[in-house]
């Protein structure tokens, strides 16, 4: 008892110097406040006056009332997230870049904060493909207004659609008025908007558009406050979007009541957030409505092209985050008949010179995609050709100017240049052979400046040295620059003429074009199958 008594009686004491030493340490960091602002000498400053220890106390007392205005601030805010349904996840990029650039937790505490700036904030949610908002309808929700936003979808036997050529209708977003916040000494009312995702093929999210169109419907009583235009605001146009499955994970705060779900990866996010506006075909012609070749063979170049698209979408997007798109002739095809042009034989993409990475053709060839030739130098028309299995990729660097973009081609038998030259684009998604691939967001001016206006007219004989109304020749390799290896083409698919290039000598004439698919093992190949139109 007695020992009982004099460690009471040490804990009494213990607490009274506690205040005093409070008081010390205010005085310590109200002196390093005024030496850091004021830049006085110490001495000058310890024998001033008491404004240190004063000053110190208001900042400790300015910081704690602070701190539980924050811890309120987050307590209103965790009460609103607890209204979005389970499984929704937050799509703010600018909250996402933070997080990117930090890996601590504090550092996650601290993007929480830009949340709490926004008046609206923008979410999604992978649903089913009947999903009713009738979880609104009820709950916590029930008075407050809220509108769901539903699209009229024309399909081409795209992402959304089992049957082509029909209209279907869906949800493609809910939107709701929050809790009300007290943020900052003023009344706030947080708008949550929530992006509805449907997944496609088991491995793509894919939400529908906003368009003049778009059907809003809303309920609840309760009126907005004045000065928010919440229907001008959300029946702006917006494209449809598409990513690639994102893992999500919750991140906790000890002032949240409940997590925020978000992107494990955001960076990965974030980079397929860069191209993620979907557009669609035109789908103004039927494959069988002109070919040039049998049904069968056709339906087999499809299939390898399908295969081919698949494993490049996996060797750019997931290993190397090098952002692509359909071009030339594939992308034609896509955009005029939602297919490939069967009598192509060979698939184009494009991508910007400064997504080049010197390792690209080692992994490539490391996947199974043989280098056919390489064209040019990385500041001037560089390409590249491979051979996968039995279909041809080639691959168009694209240069960025004032006002254009462009891309060069080489014919190597005179070491003619050619330019070919668009107007600015950025990449969007798509829908092509039932996967998802990137094309100019701006297809029809892009396609139009490639094939001319009669685009929509197929013809047998196309040039792609002289038939494009935006090619240009563009000069000569010297043979000084081919020994350099500007021009290096595989004795596999281009025999002696290989030698002669790369020599620099002049050559005979082109090489013979022949289908890659052909029973010879070195089939020739001209440096660029023509872009059929």
């Amino acid at each position: 008892m007695r020992t009982a008594g004099r460690s009471a009686s040490l804990q009494r004491r213990l607490s009274r110097w506690r205040g005093f030493l409070y008081l010390v340490g205010a005085l310590a960091v109200g002196t390093i406040m005024v030496l850091v602002i004021t830049q006085q000498n110490p001495v000058d400053v310890m024998l001033s006056s008491m404004e240190a220890p004063v000053l110190s106390l208001q900042l400790i007392l300015s910081a704690r009332n602070g701190q539980f205005k924050a811890r309120e601030e987050y307590q209103q805010f965790g009460q609103s997230l607890q209204l979005l349904p389970p499984g929704t996840f937050i799509l703010e990029d600018d909250f996402l870049s933070c997080l990117a650039s930090t890996a601590t937790a504090a550092g996650g505490e601290f993007c929480l904060g830009i949340l709490l700036e926004k008046d609206v904030l923008h979410f999604g949610l992978v649903v089913e493909e009947n999903w009713s908002p009738s979880i609104f309808d009820a709950g916590k929700a029930v008075s407050r207004r809220f509108c769901t936003l539903k699209e009229s979808v024309q399909c081409y036997g795209g992402p959304f659609c089992k049957e082509p050529n029909k209209s279907m209708t869906l949800v493609s977003a809910v939107t709701f008025v929050t809790l009300a916040q007290t943020h900052r000494s003023r009344t706030q009312q947080q708008i949550f908007d929530i992006t509805l995702f449907r997944e496609h093929a088991a491995q793509y999210w894919i939400s529908g558009a906003r368009t003049n169109q778009t059907h809003l419907e809303c309920t609840g009583s309760r009126p907005l406050d004045s000065g928010v235009a919440f229907d001008g605001l959300y029946l702006a146009p917006q494209p449809a979007k598409v990513f690639s499955k994102i893992q999500l994970g919750a991140l906790r705060s000890h002032d949240l009541t409940v997590p925020i779900v978000t992107p494990v990866d955001p960076s990965e996010f974030l980079y397929q957030l860069r191209t993620s506006n979907y557009v669609s075909c035109a789908n103004l012609l039927s494959n069988r409505t002109f070919s040039l070749v049998e049904e069968d063979q056709e339906k087999l170049f499809r299939s390898r092209v399908r295969s081919l698209l698949r494993r490049i979408a996996r060797i750019l997007d997931e290993e190397m985050r090098v952002p692509w798109w359909l071009a030339s002739g594939t992308c034609l095809g896509w955009y005029r008949q939602c297919d490939v042009i069967p009598y192509t034989m060979d698939v184009d993409i494009g991508m910007w010179i400064e997504d080049y990475r010197p390792e690209m053709i080692d992994v490539l060839q490391a996947k199974g995609f043989d280098l056919a030739y390489r064209l040019g130098k990385l500041n001037d028309s560089f390409q590249l050709s491979f051979v996968y299995k039995e279909t041809k990729l080639d691959i168009y660097f694209f240069y960025k100017e004032n006002d254009h973009v462009w891309n060069g081609a080489t014919a190597y038998h005179a070491g003619q240049k050619f330019k070919y030259t668009f107007a600015r684009f950025s990449p969007c998604r798509a829908s092509l052979l039932d996967i998802i691939v990137r094309v100019p967001c701006q297809a029809e001016q892009y396609i139009t400046a490639n094939y001319g206006r009669n685009w929509t007219r197929p013809v047998e004989d196309w040039d792609w040295r002289v038939s494009p109304p935006n090619a240009k020749l563009n000069g000569f390799w010297t043979p000084e620059q081919r020994s350099d290896g500007v021009i290096y083409l595989n004795p596999k698919y281009y025999g002696k003429e290989s030698a002669l290039a790369e020599t620099g000598l002049p050559l005979a004439s082109d090489a013979t074009v022949r289908d890659v698919s052909s029973s010879s093992t070195t089939p020739a190949m001209d440096v660029q199958t023509p872009a059929d139109h």
